[in-house]
């Protein structure tokens, strides 16, 4: 009877589809944590809301932040920095270098680098293609190797809209990336999580959700951001703090 009940669990296993099998993501995530950017509150106690074990810190033109003390308390309690550094789409090559040098020199050493975030929506008054991105990505990358060597690089940071410039970007070839990140709320004509899956999945990318993640005060809540469950598969989820 052992026997048969075994059998029966490993035709079980052999035929479950690979959504059933995955696990949800290892490592979890915070991003926009209030009082952070501007270093008046403490990122511990939200660390431990989510049991999270990165913190994740945006920095844009409009937004330069005075992350240091809240990466500093972070660190302290034992989480690691995704530093995720976004840009305008209208700039000059020799801009975007200068200003990747200007934040990685004020915030590195991080152990996640992201080039990008939803680049591919209108920044600064101008949308991005992916093989504009792949431009950029190449033109960045020594830069961010040269401040933090170890780092782990994230590409893509795109939005639920992003597949198609996600694919092009990686067709264009970003070298030396490790992970492709995205935020794949549950928006309007937005695509579903399995499709960046299997983009990622093609490319041999592990996937990082980092953000959406539902949970308290997350943003913008409700039935758009997704559970852990929901993005099996993924090696990373995290969500955006309102």
């Amino acid at each position: 009877m052992k026997r048969i009940v075994g059998l029966l669990m490993t035709a079980a296993i052999l035929v479950a589809p690979a959504s059933a099998m995955a696990s949800q993501p290892s490592v979890i995530g915070i991003g926009d944590v209030p009082g952070c950017a501007a270093g008046t509150s403490s990122p511990v106690p939200w660390l431990r809301v989510y049991d999270a074990q990165v913190l994740r810190v945006l920095v844009n033109q409009p937004h330069f932040g005075q992350y240091h003390q809240c990466i500093a308390q972070a660190e302290r309690a034992g989480a690691r920095l995704e530093l995720v550094i976004q840009y305008c789409n209208n700039w000059s090559l020799a801009q975007d270098r200068a200003w990747f040098k200007r934040v990685l020199e004020a915030y590195s050493p991080a152990r996640f680098v992201a080039v990008g975030n939803e680049q591919e929506l209108v920044q600064c008054g101008r949308e991005e293609n992916g093989k504009q991105y792949a431009t950029v990505w190449r033109a960045v990358k020594p830069l961010i190797r040269q401040y933090d060597p170890a780092a782990k690089l994230l590409a893509g940071e795109g939005s639920p809209w992003s597949i198609p410039y996600l694919t092009q970007a990686l067709q264009s070839g970003l070298p030396g990336a490790q992970a492709l990140a995205v935020h794949p709320y549950h928006m309007a004509h937005g695509a579903p999580i399995a499709q960046f899956l299997a983009l990622a999945n093609r490319y041999r990318l592990p996937l990082w959700a980092d953000e959406g993640l539902a949970g308290p005060y997350a943003c913008p809540g409700g039935k758009v951001n997704f559970t852990r469950a929901e993005v099996r598969g993924a090696a990373m989820a995290a969500a955006w703090l309102k």
